[in-house]
């Protein structure tokens, strides 16, 4: 369970933070990388709450789990959009506000993430999974981005959608370290779809600076845990 999580979390950490340094001034990889950082920062708390059986812990992490949806969503609608205007620009915050407005108010009316499944689960369930999958059929019909990011982005937001941890966690059919790790491979095909986007938008050969990227942190994670 601790190795599971502990790889989860640091996939999804150094996405994020790999998408973010690619160009802070986007904001498509900011978004991204808001979402999996937010992300591995869930698959962290997830872990001390189990071992810790702390009910603080679970009120907390109903509300962090809805963050990575809320950004999923956000980056949908900027994939989507054909050009960069100040009305475009406040439409989308507006949607993206509405989103986490009654996202939020269902985790707190479910009050943590633990079972039985209360109406406030199936809230947040549909806060964030009706409007990412409205976003991804906007995305797809706009064609704005090449065709890998297009597959990527429909197969991650299917399953992500489908199986998302919100309403998996509470029902309790396995274990919420494993239901974790299931929406974190969704969570990467995004992460992935998005800087294969980027790359083909600067004319870039991802490959070869993902792995540098990769190894640099692998390098790095070795060496402090070592001491």
């Amino acid at each position: 369970m601790i190795t599971l999580s502990a790889l989860v979390f640091a996939l999804s950490w150094w996405l994020g933070l790999y998408l973010l340094a690619r160009d802070p001034r986007k904001a498509v990889l900011v978004l991204a990388a808001v979402g999996l950082t937010s992300f591995a920062l869930v698959v962290a708390l997830d872990a001390i709450r189990v071992v810790s059986a702390s009910g603080l812990l679970s009120r907390v992490e109903i509300y962090l789990v809805a963050v990575p949806g809320i950004a999923w969503f956000a980056v949908l609608l900027e994939l989507s959009r054909p050009r960069d205007t100040w009305r475009s620009r406040a439409g989308e915050a507006a949607l993206v506000g509405g989103v986490a407005v009654v996202a939020f108010l269902g985790a707190f009316m479910a009050g943590g993430v633990e079972g039985p499944l209360r109406l406030g689960h199936w809230v947040m369930l549909a806060a964030v999974s009706v409007p990412a999958l409205g976003a991804m059929i906007h995305a797809v019909i706009r064609r704005s981005q090449p065709v890998p990011v297009v597959g990527f982005v429909i197969v991650a937001t299917l399953f992500f959608a489908l199986g998302n941890a919100i309403l998996v966690i509470p029902l309790g059919l396995v274990p919420s370290w494993l239901a974790l790790a299931s929406t974190g491979f969704d969570v990467a095909l995004l992460g992935i779809a998005v800087a294969i986007g980027d790359a083909f938008d600067e004319g870039q050969a991802l490959r070869k600076d993902m792995l540098r990227s990769f190894v640099g942190t692998m390098v790095v994670a070795v060496l402090f845990g070592a001491q």
